[in-house]
């Protein structure tokens, strides 16, 4: 839909995805729904399936060329129901080829490629975050190694590609505290932005196309016994970052982020059995809601040209 509410499409057999990822050039979006990699092509009347050779899909990654999915999996055993193979490839989704970069018996998590689509983050299968150099004859790995006791996930790279925002998370019942760190590719050194306490859980990263600002949410409560959503903008200062907290709300906020020409952002609250997207000013100022009053709508998204996706 428009940035307004207006002409309003729903993808068919969509139900119960994720939230879309647009493509660079704003004509596709990519969802998994059911384990499965969906792609669908604003000038197709229907979305198809994506053959990842037989490989359940988590979370993915577009490349800058607009062709190319990057892609963590999982492969159950043989006999057995449980995942006995994990991760990491990528698929090219017109040639229709899937090339393996990582094949490990631990999980991979949260692949997500840099600007220029050289380099891939994603969580490694020793529980630290890992950048791999697509663009090298050998792909290296660099690893920013945490205590062992965290999974990463929520990676977001900056516009201009030297940082990497990430959430590191405790591993099934250790409840240990979320954080929001950043890591300078140049400097080879993580800072950790906040931390909060066992009663909160750090939500989605979303950078101003200027790489200026890094919003980012936690909950209060944690997601099991919500309280509030804050919404926190990081801004870099010298050698450090600052942190102020820019709104609180009652419900689970989910960020959209900003528009491409960075004079819009947007936003979803669930709360009350309602959903609604709300666009805002791009210093979220003058918020207004472009869902039906009784919508389910979250996971904004914006593609290229300033539309929204969402999930309903």
């Amino acid at each position: 839909m428009r940035a307004d509410g207006s002409l309003r499409k729903a993808i068919p057999g969509s139900q119960g995805c994720g939230g879309g990822v647009w493509d660079a050039a704003g004509r596709s979006i990519a969802y998994v729904t059911g384990e499965r990699l969906h792609l669908y092509r604003l000038a197709s009347p229907a979305p198809v399936a994506v053959d990842t050779d037989g490989k359940l899909v988590g979370s993915f990654s577009w490349f800058p060329d607009s062709r190319r999915i990057a892609f963590c999996w999982g492969r159950r055993h043989a006999t057995k129901y449980y995942i006995a193979t994990n991760g990491l490839s990528v698929v090219d989704t017109e040639t229709r080829t899937v090339e393996d970069l990582v094949v490990t018996e631990s999980v991979i998590t949260a692949p997500a490629l840099s600007p220029d689509g050289r380099r891939i983050a994603f969580g490694d299968d020793t529980r630290a975050l890992a950048v791999i150099d697509l663009a090298k004859h050998r792909m290296t790995r660099e690893l920013v190694a945490l205590d062992g006791r965290h999974r990463v996930g929520g990676i977001s790279w900056s516009p201009d590609g030297r940082f990497v925002a990430f959430v590191p998370h405790g591993i099934f019942f250790d409840l240990l505290p979320s954080s929001i760190w950043v890591y300078d590719t140049l400097e080879r050194s993580a800072e950790r932005l906040f931390e909060g306490s066992r009663e909160w859980d750090a939500g989605s990263l979303v950078w101003h196309p200027s790489a200026s600002e890094l919003a980012f949410t936690w909950t209060e409560g944690g997601f099991e016994n919500l309280k509030e959503t804050h919404l926190c903008i990081a801004r870099p200062t010298g050698s450090t970052w600052s942190v102020s907290e820019a709104l609180a709300v009652d419900g689970l906020l989910t960020l959209g982020g900003w528009s491409d020409d960075g004079q819009s952002f947007a936003y979803s609250i669930a709360r009350g059995g309602c959903s609604h997207i709300y666009v805002c000013a791009a210093d979220l100022s003058q918020p207004r809601a472009i869902s039906p009053p009784d919508a389910w709508d979250y996971g904004p998204a914006w593609q290229p040209e300033r539309q929204l996706s969402g999930v309903r």
